[in-house]
């Protein structure tokens, strides 16, 4: 007799109880959740008339009433995902896109189970899973890659602490839904598989890379004059023969450097796309930045230089390619890095 839910909502759930695969443990256990701490009778209309939204079948809501009784998801997860259904800025169309999202293909009930039991993880609170599923709605984002999203999170090696990570990073200062969009959005480029989205998740909790590391690779992909294409060959070059996840690192770490702004990042991921500039070149460059005696300051050096002016990314490219000639080693390039670091040598000298 809540307001809003009339007699057709009730034969509706109460014709669900009766879909192959809903016994009465999975409808007592609906019930006894809506006594739960914090969940009050608000929360449980909300969830009544959302299966009457178009789209939403029966099928869906037994999707939904089977997975809460999935092995370790207690009823405290399912109180978490009662509670963010009426956040503000949370609608009946975003909550429809959980439900159906459910029946993907590809997309089983234990990808939703490590969705549900991450959001309870140290640090991740009900406002991180409310940006997740405000950002599953933004324009250009399709459940295709909101499928690649729960997938991915099942990958070896790709643990709930590395969800966690992106979960809360999402809320960092200056990283707004529009750079969440973007990331979503780059990892269904061509060339751009599940693998390369596994090291970009695995690399954002290396030991030295912060939040505000991934916070300066998040906005930097937004900045004008960077395409997707370019933000490809950053997700493709972790897989490049001898590029590790510790020179991803390295990258990340050196982004925040005293004096090395967004800009400066922007004409290292424009550079990449240059005529004549391959994966091998910047494979290069990134290898010979961990050299022995080559400090990230070095780097910092490299980075800053690229922007003065007169020079332009035909000198980059310069610099770049003539880093694989023959004759042309790995120890000339750390000659050129650390001497520009010599008493009185500046960067207009270089």
């Amino acid at each position: 007799m809540l307001p809003g839910v009339t007699t057709h909502h009730l034969r509706c759930l109460l014709t669900s109880a009766m879909l192959p695969g809903v016994t009465t443990h999975h409808l007592r256990s609906l019930l006894t959740s809506a006594v739960i701490p914090c969940v009050t009778t608000h929360h449980l209309r909300c969830l009544l008339t959302s299966a009457m939204l178009p789209g939403v079948t029966t099928h869906h809501l037994r999707s939904l009433l089977t997975g809460a009784v999935i092995p370790y998801v207690p009823t405290h997860h399912l109180r978490c995902l009662l509670t963010s259904a009426v956040l503000p800025g949370v609608t009946t169309y975003q909550r429809r896109s959980l439900f159906t999202s459910g029946e993907i293909p590809g997309v089983t009930t234990h990808h939703l189970q490590c969705l549900l039991t991450s959001a309870m993880l140290p640090g991740v609170t009900t406002h991180h899973l409310r940006c997740l599923l405000t950002s599953a709605m933004l324009p250009g984002v399709t459940t295709h890659h909101l499928r690649c999203l729960l997938t991915s999170a099942m990958l070896p090696g790709v643990t709930t602490h590395h969800l966690r990570s992106l979960l809360t990073s999402a809320v960092i200062p200056c990283v707004t839904t529009h750079h969440l969009r973007c990331l979503l959005t780059s990892a269904m480029l061509s060339g751009v598989t599940t693998h390369h989205l596994r090291s970009l998740l695995t690399g954002v909790v290396l030991p030295g890379v912060t939040t505000q590391h991934l916070r300066s690779l998040l906005t930097s992909a937004m900045l004008p004059g960077v395409t997707t294409h370019q933000r490809q060959s950053l997700l493709t070059s972790g897989e490049i023969p001898g590029v590790t996840t510790h020179h991803l690192r390295c990258l990340l770490t050196s982004a925040t450097l005293p004096g090395v702004t967004t800009h400066h990042l922007q004409s290292l991921l424009t550079s990449v796309v240059i005529p004549g500039v391959t994966t091998h070149h910047l494979r290069c460059l990134l290898t010979s930045v961990m050299l022995p005696g080559v400090p990230t300051h070095h780097l910092r050096c490299l980075l800053t230089s690229a922007m003065l002016p007169g020079v332009n990314t035909h000198h980059l490219r310069c610099l770049l390619t003539s880093a694989v000639l023959p004759g042309v080693t790995t120890h000339h390039l750390r000659c050129l890095l650390t001497s520009a670091m010599l008493p009185g040598v500046t960067t207009h000298h270089l």
